[in-house]
């Protein structure tokens, strides 16, 4: 990738040294080698106060007793903030 379309502030943020190319990706190294997707930056729900990832919503989510699955949806709001919808099992 040489640059972001008409965006170069966005592609010197996301180009780094040895042009490597910073996906905003999250993940772990697991077991055999494996890497394991765990979320992203920049995919946070600007709330009104708190800009707060679906990820990390379902974190909390997922440590509530009886709690067995979670999804995390954001939808706008219609002026400039999104609203965060849980669904919980």
């Amino acid at each position: 990738m040489l640059s972001y379309s008409d965006e170069p502030e966005v592609t010197a943020q996301s180009l780094v040294e040895a042009d490597w190319l910073r996906t905003g990706d999250i993940g772990q190294l697991g077991g055999s080698c494996r890497l394991i997707f765990t979320g992203r930056f920049g995919a946070g729900n600007n709330s009104r106060v708190f800009n707060v990832s679906r990820e990390e919503f379902k974190h909390v989510f997922a440590q509530l007793e009886g709690v067995t699955l979670c999804a995390v949806v954001c939808s706008p709001d219609g002026i400039d903030y999104n609203i965060a919808t849980a669904y919980v099992i």
